[in-house]
């Protein structure tokens, strides 16, 4: 079914700032987990996209469908779909104590993508679908580092994120990160979320991914 779409490295470590004990999902099934995912879409995904013509929702969609004629994996198309799911579990976590340190001025929820793939990772994700979630930013400051031109590129909204997401790149970051496995679908990741901005594109609804993501999710211990 189609739908309308208006829609040095860092890794994934113990110091993100703890979920909410709500947002914990393990011993959760894999189809109840995905369920936890749509609803939040489908709650809070229809909101602006940073300032965009489009929605969360449809942003994300266009996105997973990049990713999937991509060819680069399932996988890549999982974190796609769901790369800014941080933003989303923001409309909870942001705020708790100082709502100003919470959030990148009016352009989403400060390291959304670390939230957002540890909440992947509570629910049962793929260790590389984390990853790929709570990375993603890394794809626009390597762009910036290597590519004079490239910050002229960017959206003023993308710009504001990018000062709060550590600036471009140093060389020796830059260097490293280009040895990393995950550094081509990072990268990739990056010009996907560039292009899945376009005001009514038609692209495969939410729930065609069900099954994708289902076979994804680690089964959690009983």
């Amino acid at each position: 079914m189609l739908v309308s779409a208006r829609v040095a490295v860092r890794r994934l470590v113990p110091s993100m700032r703890p979920l909410p004990r709500s947002f914990s999902a393990f011993g959760s099934t894999s189809s109840a987990s995905v369920d936890r995912i749509f609803q939040l879409f489908q709650k809070h995904g229809c909101g602006d996209y940073i300032g965009e013509e489009i929605s969360q929702l449809e942003h994300a969609l266009q996105a997973a469908d990049l990713a999937q004629r991509s060819g680069l994996g399932q996988e890549a198309t999982i974190a796609a779909l769901l790369h800014d799911v941080g933003h989303l579990l923001g409309f909870f976590t942001a705020g708790m104590d100082d709502p100003s340190s919470a959030r990148m001025e009016d352009c989403g929820v400060v390291d959304h993508e670390k939230l957002g793939g540890q909440w992947l990772q509570s629910l049962g994700f793929s260790q590389k679908v984390c990853d790929l979630v709570a990375r993603h930013v890394d794809g626009k400051r390597y762009l910036c580092a290597v590519r004079k031109d490239y910050h002229k590129t960017l959206s003023e909204a993308s710009k504001t994120t990018l000062r709060h997401q550590g600036g471009p790149m140093t060389a020796e970051e830059a260097n490293a990160f280009e040895k990393e496995e995950l550094h081509k679908i990072i990268v990739a990741m990056r010009h996907w979320d560039e292009a899945a901005k376009v005001k009514g594109k038609e692209v495969p609804s939410l729930e065609t991914y069900r099954e994708l993501i289902e076979k994804n999710l680690i089964p959690s211990p009983a």
